[in-house]
């Protein structure tokens, strides 16, 4: 997993029977495998978020900010069901 998919091209990787993921595709993939196990981490790590807090709105625009848009779309679809 990496957000710098530009140094790992797959015709380099493929003949070891490695993928580079994009982290917005990895988390998206378990989001979709397991979706209850996913938000319950999220809200995991949410709670233990002490020093500083955040709420959870600044822990998805974090998430945004780094590169997970997309699966910041999904988690805000999955929590508002």
């Amino acid at each position: 997993m990496t957000a710098n998919l530009r140094d790992f091209p797959t015709d380099a990787l493929s003949p070891h029977h490695i993928e580079a993921v994009h982290p917005d595709i990895f988390v998206r993939r378990l989001l979709e495998a397991e979706p209850a196990e996913v938000t319950d981490a999220l809200h995991e790590l949410h709670r233990d978020l002490k020093k500083p807090p955040f709420s959870m709105s600044e822990l998805l625009a974090l998430f945004e900010r780094i590169g997970l848009v997309k699966t910041v779309t999904e988690l805000h679809r999955l929590m508002e069901s």
